[in-house]
């Protein structure tokens, strides 16, 4: 580590941010601004979390369209050639 960035870290000079606690409050806040059609950045900026724990939140209140998968289609096997009987079987 570099000698500055160390002095920096030691001096207090550097501190990281403090984590926000997701309660109800910022919950119903993201629902209520998600209703009024709010986009994800501009809900994290009025709650004041990032925008990641907007998805979060959105997700685990049923908020996002979640792409529903197709179902898989099975390859197409080729068919064999039809057998053909034979004037022998009557």
């Amino acid at each position: 580590m570099p000698k500055r960035r160390a002095e920096r870290l030691q001096s207090g000079f550097y501190q990281r941010p403090k984590r926000a606690k997701i309660t109800a409050a910022v919950r119903a806040t993201v629902k209520n601004l998600v209703k009024a059609g709010k986009s994800g950045a501009q809900i994290a900026k009025a709650a004041g979390i990032s925008s990641a724990s907007v998805q979060n939140i959105k997700k685990a209140l049923g908020l996002v369209k979640t792409a529903k998968k197709a179902p898989r289609k099975a390859k197409a096997k080729p068919k064999a050639p039809a057998r053909q009987r034979s004037a022998s079987r009557a």
